[in-house]
């Protein structure tokens, strides 16, 4: 059964040049997946439902975050997953919350990315994007208005706020494909008009030979 005033939702799956049959998840307006291999991944809607692919077979939904249950929503909504292997997932919400996946069950919500005030009307929310590298490390972040990106790291189990975020708009999006390298793009805003431009982000590591400082840092700059 789909959420009353929800689209359905599909997956489809994509191998050896062809597509699959779409296969129906349930209920919601948006959806974001990530796979761990090709037996293992997680779908999340932004209703807050998650459904998990194990060999061929989807589960049926599972309510990982029920605030999120009604959209458009002036509460939350559950924007994006990111995988690690099959034991470790990670949710993030359009509030900044983060819900982790142990290969059994899902967390109680954590706060994760700071700096994210409640929408002025329902569904006026930011996106906010999740990319881990390995099950240790990871960036989340998003960007609020022309003004406002704020993101965060995770080094094992402890968020930590990173500098003002680099890609300053209300699309945002990343990944990471080391523990000290993720690629951000968004858009900036430039003479009232809004132009896509890609942000190099560099996660800087305490302890690694010729790095400066301590903790982590963001290098970027502006791709051509």
């Amino acid at each position: 059964m789909g959420r009353p005033g929800q689209s359905q939702g599909f997956a489809l799956t994509y191998s050896g040049g062809s597509w699959s049959k779409p296969k129906s998840l349930g209920s919601g307006s948006t959806y974001a997946v990530s796979c761990a291999s090709d037996a293992f991944c997680i779908a999340v809607s932004d209703t807050g439902d998650a459904y998990t692919l194990r060999g061929v077979t989807w589960s049926p939904a599972t309510d990982i975050y029920p605030p999120a249950n009604s959209q458009p929503s002036a509460t939350d909504a559950v924007d994006d997953v990111s995988c690690a292997d099959p034991g470790f997932c990670v949710a993030v919400t359009a509030e900044g919350k983060a819900l982790t996946w142990n290969g059994n069950t899902w967390s109680t919500p954590q706060a994760a990315v700071p700096g994210i005030q409640p929408p002025l009307f329902p569904g006026d929310f930011g996106y906010v994007a999740v990319s881990f590298a390995t099950s240790t490390y990871c960036l989340a972040g998003t960007g609020i208005s022309a003004f406002q990106a704020p993101s965060a790291t995770r080094n094992g189990s402890q968020w930590s706020a990173t500098p003002q975020g680099p890609v300053e708009a209300a699309d945002w999006h990343v990944s990471c494909a080391t523990a000290t390298f993720c690629m951000a793009a968004g858009r900036l805003p430039c003479r009232r008009r809004r132009f896509l431009r890609l942000e190099r982000v560099e996660l800087v590591r305490a302890g690694q030979p010729g790095q400066p400082g301590p903790g982590t840092g963001i290098q970027s700059g502006l791709l051509p």
